[in-house]
């Protein structure tokens, strides 16, 4: 539905733009929480990138944040530094949710992932952290997540 489609964007894509934003521009509460040349690294996601027909949502969302940190990380004001992460489905999540394991990234090697990108000079960076897999078999009541042959 069309509240539920607003409801997914505003939840994650507009909420860390806009985040990112007063940030950088050190707006209202957001003023002088981030020095200059600071850093900030937020979390996109692989689903982005994998065909599942009950993620539309979270893989705009994904898909928009990864370009939005290669396009506005290249000249961000007060010599800021943006870039993400973008982690496979983490095993820890999909053991909780009784998905499969296989494919999946260990939380601590996600973690390690923001390191560099935190600490380093890199700007305009999305990384990944382990490689998405499609899932054989869908965890939706039955409904398979491989896109149907033509």
């Amino acid at each position: 539905t069309m509240e539920s489609w607003s409801s997914q964007i505003n939840s994650k894509l507009l909420a860390v733009t806009k985040l990112v934003i007063g940030l950088a521009n050190q707006e209202g509460s957001l003023s002088g929480v981030l020095r200059d040349n600071g850093s900030i690294t937020v979390t996109a996601g692989q689903a982005s990138r994998t065909l599942n027909k009950m993620w539309p949502g979270i893989a705009t969302n994904n898909a928009a944040l990864e370009a939005f940190v290669k396009n506005a990380g290249l000249q961000m004001p007060r010599g800021i530094r943006l870039n993400a992460v973008s982690p496979a489905l983490i095993t820890e999540t999909a053991e909780k949710a009784g998905l499969p394991t296989a494919g999946t990234v260990p939380a601590t090697e996600v973690a390690a992932a923001y390191i560099p990108l935190l600490f380093g000079d890199a700007t305009a960076q999305v990384v990944d952290a382990g490689g998405q897999v499609a899932f054989q078999q869908s965890h939706h009541a039955g409904m398979s997540d491989k896109p149907k042959p033509e």
